[in-house]
């Protein structure tokens, strides 16, 4: 195919392609019933995004991730030098201070639990009740222990998070039944939960919503 041809070919589809985006942009018959005009430029594009904004970037980077912090949760982001931002999937509970992800605790429910813990998967004791969570010994103490119990349905197991308590010496292993003491790894120490689980109440609750 000849030069001419070709550029030809390419000016035609784009004319074609630019007619159908001012269109579909300035078209009525095509908004929406909550359709405003004061969030449109005089492109017929949101947020001041002229047709050559539409054309090499249909959708914006800022509409891709963009999580709402409200009045208790705070979004976390990566913020670059370059002034791009990233949401970190993580978020701080303002009044408690600390960083939480979303997990099912133990009443069924999702809740933004801190992300500071250690799995604890040993006992305390000979009846294997008590949890217990080794660490590495040169991390220091976690703020937190946490245990996972499987129910076996669908939406998954329920976490149950617990202060950290004292250093223990021994250690145990198994359920109730078939408890066995087991020795703690060189270079890890053992730490007991402080009391009983921390109230899933303490924590902010949220819903699964599908977006319409």
């Amino acid at each position: 195919m000849k030069l001419r041809s070709v550029l030809h070919l390419l000016g035609g589809s784009t004319a074609v392609y630019i007619s159908v985006v001012a269109c579909a942009a300035a078209s009525d018959e095509s908004a929406p019933e909550d359709f405003d005009a004061s969030e449109h430029d005089a492109h017929g594009a949101r947020d001041g995004r002229g047709i050559l904004d539409v054309l090499t970037d249909p959708v914006s980077a800022a509409n891709a991730d963009n999580p709402l912090s409200g009045t208790r949760l705070k979004a976390k982001h990566l913020s670059a030098t370059d002034g791009s931002k990233q949401f970190n999937y993580s978020w701080r509970d303002s009044p408690r201070n600390e960083d939480c992800q979303f997990m099912r605790a133990s009443d069924g429910k999702l809740r933004c639990l801190p992300n500071q813990y250690a799995w604890a998967q040993y006992f305390a004791d000979s009846a294997c009740t008590k949890p217990v969570a080794t660490t590495l010994t040169s991390c220091g103490a976690p703020p937190y222990l946490i245990t996972y119990v499987s129910n076996g349905c669908a939406d998954g197991g329920r976490y149950s998070l617990y202060k950290r308590g004292a250093q223990v010496a021994t250690v145990y292993y198994g359920a109730p039944g078939a408890c066995q003491q087991t020795p703690i790894e060189t270079g890890k120490t053992a730490w007991v939960v402080d009391g009983a689980e921390i109230p899933p109440s303490s924590f902010v609750e949220a819903t699964e919503v599908v977006d319409p």
